[in-house]
């Protein structure tokens, strides 16, 4: 499976054949292209000239992209005859992100405690992709996460009942951070978890308002 990462390198050797000094351009140019097709769902067949034109309006932009689509035209990858999903050329296995995932925090010195309730949480997460069957990090979308959010709800803990609040909401921002380390890894070029609202802890501060909101509710009553 070739990733995103190969699939820009290509492109930009393609670049320097065709003796276009601007390669850094195209490069952002295509990758904000990329994350436009990934995150509405769309075959890479879509990319078309009218597409481009219809969605980019300046023309350095359009210019550009349209270089891209000569390549993917020389690739064989845009034809008539069959649609290949742009989600093949993004990075592939779940274990390979989550490796690539420990290493950073590795790197970054976490506590052996730390890493190991960022195993925990990715545990979750792993289980839930294989109970909707879901391989490649590519094919996570947020509705995706959202789905996962309100799973969460239901997930049983080792005691026998649901887990707390604070445990999903450390799941949730835990998965959301792994998502933000690959796009900084440049691993992948769409989050899903960008828009995706955090879970609100449980609070003793919540709990002592309501608390005191329904002693005086009882005050008034006996009033």
């Amino acid at each position: 499976m070739i990733s995103v990462n190969i699939l820009i390198e290509e492109f930009s050797w393609y670049l320097k054949k065709t003796n276009i000094t601007d390669i850094s351009g195209h490069i952002n140019a295509v990758k904000k292209l990329l994350e436009k097709i990934i995150s509405e769902s769309l075959s890479i067949e879509k990319l078309t000239e009218k597409y481009i034109t219809d969605n980019f309006s300046y023309s350095k932009t359009k210019y550009r992209l349209g270089k891209f689509l000569s390549f993917l035209k020389t690739k064989g990858i845009v034809t008539n005859e069959k649609a290949f999903l742009l989600n093949k050329y993004s990075d592939d296995s779940f274990e390979k992100c989550r490796n690539i995932f420990l290493e950073w925090a590795d790197r970054k010195r976490k506590s052996i405690s730390t890493v190991d309730s960022y195993k925990g949480a990715l545990k979750h997460f792993e289980k839930y992709l294989c109970d909707i069957q879901i391989n490649c990090i590519s094919e996570i979308k947020r509705k995706t996460i959202e789905d996962f959010k309100n799973y969460l709800f239901k997930v049983i803990g080792k005691n026998g009942s649901k887990i707390s609040a604070d445990y999903q909401s450390a799941i949730l921002n835990t998965v959301k951070l792994f998502f933000r380390i690959l796009k900084k890894e440049n691993k992948i070029i769409y989050n899903p978890t960008e828009s995706v609202k955090s879970i609100k802890k449980y609070s003793y501060i919540s709990q002592n308002y309501f608390s005191g909101k329904q002693n005086n509710n009882r005050r008034n009553f006996r009033n």
